[in-house]
């Protein structure tokens, strides 16, 4: 049976929190008319480690669980890209909190602008002299000396192109999210076979598909580290993946498609999940991706959903 077959896919731990929903709200940040531009820099650095991770561990429960707060743009960037380096960021609380601190689990618009507002009274309380909304993005006689600082800014400088990785208009469909959750499940658990049989330095490169499932699910660390010590696969997924932004080769492309496709006997390069972004650039252009011309209830992209298509039914009448 391939890994196509829907009840093999979902096959294997739930997670705890939905990584398909967490992608939408990903790229609803994203594609944000912040999300689309803007310098993140020293200061907003300075404000995610001095002011907002302080006031996030003093707001958070026992288990880590963050309190409804969503905090300015600047400091969520800063803060996504830090939960994107999942060891780094559980070393980070851990040395200055004692604890793994979560991410607010606001999966819809409403709860998030909710959030925003509560953040925006909160952070005045806290902190009057600091603006919630930052214009500008420097700070005099400001430099990086702190170790952590200076990591967390190479982390935020990585993902610049972040937004760009996702504008094809096909990764907003709902039935890409879920054909994408599906395929991330079995690539997490290729990351378990791969650790097991395979000796040397192998490394898996996500397809775009599931990078976006996995950029998601950090979002929330404290889910994600549940979910991959109940996969046991937490202490491998660092050294086995090649995150965002690393260098990869044709050798460690050619050895995924080969370990995919011999897990689960179906090609490891999709519509609309390609590894080289050149390929999805020419699929853009071949293609009609005006977002409302298929509908998600299309019976011909029920289980590869992966780029609209039109249907023309045709009735005859024979006699």
């Amino acid at each position: 049976m391939s890994a196509s077959d829907s009840g093999e896919r979902e096959a294997g731990p739930a997670f705890s929190l939905d990584p398909a929903a967490a992608a939408r709200r990903l790229l609803a940040f994203l594609r944000s008319a912040h999300g689309g531009g803007g310098a993140v820099g020293l200061r907003s650095v300075w404000r995610y480690e001095e002011l907002w991770m302080p006031l996030a561990a003093g707001s958070a429960g026992e288990g880590g669980e963050a309190a409804m707060l969503v905090p300015p743009y600047d400091v969520q960037l800063v803060w996504l890209c830090h939960c994107f380096h999942h060891e780094s960021y559980a070393s980070y609380c851990a040395s200055r909190f004692g604890r793994l601190i979560n991410r607010p689990s606001i999966l819809d618009a409403d709860n998030e602008e909710y959030a925003v507002d509560r953040c925006r009274d909160v952070w005045a309380a806290h902190y009057p002299l600091e603006p919630f909304d930052l214009d500008d993005n420097n700070i005099e006689g400001n430099s990086v000396n702190d170790n952590s600082t200076a990591e967390i800014v190479k982390m935020v400088q990585r993902y610049t192109g972040l937004a760009a990785q996702f504008a094809s208009p096909f990764i907003l469909e709902g039935v890409y999210h879920v054909a994408a959750r599906r395929r991330y499940r079995c690539f997490l658990d290729l990351i378990k076979k791969t650790v097991c049989t395979i000796q040397g330095n192998t490394r898996l490169v996500p397809s775009l598909d599931i990078l976006l499932m996995w950029l998601a699910h950090q979002c929330f660390p404290v889910s994600y580290a549940t979910d991959m010590a109940a996969m046991a696969i937490g202490d491998n997924v660092a050294k086995v993946v090649v995150g965002y932004g690393e260098v990869v080769n044709e050798e460690m492309v050619e050895m995924t498609k080969v370990l995919w496709e011999e897990a689960y006997d179906e090609p490891y390069d999709t519509a609309g999940s390609e590894i080289d972004m050149a390929e999805v650039g020419a699929a853009r252009e071949a293609f009609y991706w005006e977002a409302a011309a298929a509908s998600e209830q299309d019976a011909n992209r029920q289980y590869k959903g992966l780029q609209p298509r039109f249907i023309m039914e045709v009735y005859l009448m024979l006699t």
